[in-house]
């Protein structure tokens, strides 16, 4: 008898965050996924691109499913171009059917506000965030906001704050009180019960010196409430030489095996990584 076959794929999360703290509720995520899909939200994405959800599915369990779609929206107005007779023509489109059609699957564990897409799909990650950035904001209530970050991943916030610093930057608003590190959580805490939207803070050491980013509370806690919530940037000792990272650039991507159940695969990694029992 054979054994089944292991598959491997690789994904990457996107975190959707929604304000005020009384909003950030499971159920309410995925209402508001769900206005989207029955609505037909359309967004354009990327000049003539629109995405929208082709389909939702898993309401009411731990982690909702479906596929995003990406097509072409042709302008009737606009002219085509007749390569036999070398001149442009009108022709009637039917605007009711969008060209070039392509769609990836996409997973949602609205415990984690996580968004879940494949490393290897065949929309681009930006196109998928401009798509939950605009849909979102067609749905959320007038009291309402939202924001969108891509999981950074944890060896580039450990380079950080494990280095002597030139220059630091961080990016980062309040989360939705899923921190482990103590002091970030405590620093989150912080700013959400004062209101605190949004937080921009630049660090820059004395002239020829380092300053080092483990020893100061705040700006380590900071860089951690980065990860899930927006980014860092800054200019580190490596190796005797300054080089500069950005942790956009360093996108969190985990590997998942299965054999069968692919979404059960992504929800229990989803749980082993942000500490959730199974």
């Amino acid at each position: 008898m054979n054994n089944p076959k292991e598959n491997h794929i690789r994904i990457q999360f996107i975190n959707i965050k929604l304000r005020p703290k009384e909003s950030q509720l499971p159920e309410r995520y995925i209402e508001l996924l769900d206005f989207i899909f029955q609505r037909k939200i359309s967004v354009n994405t990327y000049s003539d691109k629109y995405t929208r959800i082709q389909s939702f599915y898993g309401k009411g369990t731990e982690i909702a499913h479906g596929e995003l779609v990406n097509f072409t929206v042709l302008n009737p107005e606009l002219p085509a171009y007749d390569t036999q007779n070398n001149e442009l023509c009108m022709i009637a489109y039917d605007t009711k059917i969008g060209p070039n059609a392509k769609t990836c699957a996409y997973y949602f564990v609205p415990e984690f506000h996580k968004f879940i897409v494949l490393t290897n799909s065949k929309i681009s990650i930006n196109q998928i965030i401009k798509f939950l950035e605009n849909s979102l904001n067609e749905v959320l209530n007038v009291d309402e906001e939202v924001d969108i970050t891509v999981e950074k991943s944890s060896e580039s916030i450990e380079r950080i704050i494990n280095s002597e610093a030139q220059y630091l930057k961080v990016s980062l608003s309040y989360s939705n009180n899923d921190n482990n590190d103590d002091w970030a959580a405590a620093l989150d805490g912080e700013y959400r019960d004062n209101g605190v939207k949004k937080i921009e803070a630049i660090y820059k050491a004395d002239k020829n010196n380092l300053f080092d980013i483990s020893k100061t509370r705040s700006i380590k806690g900071n860089v951690i409430l980065s990860q899930s919530n927006g980014y860092a940037e800054a200019n580190i000792m490596e190796e005797n030489k300054i080089v500069h990272i950005n942790t956009n650039d360093h996108p969190r991507v985990e590997k998942i095996t299965f054999i069968n159940d692919i979404t059960r695969s992504i929800l229990e990694k989803v749980k082993e990584i942000f500490n959730a029992p199974i």
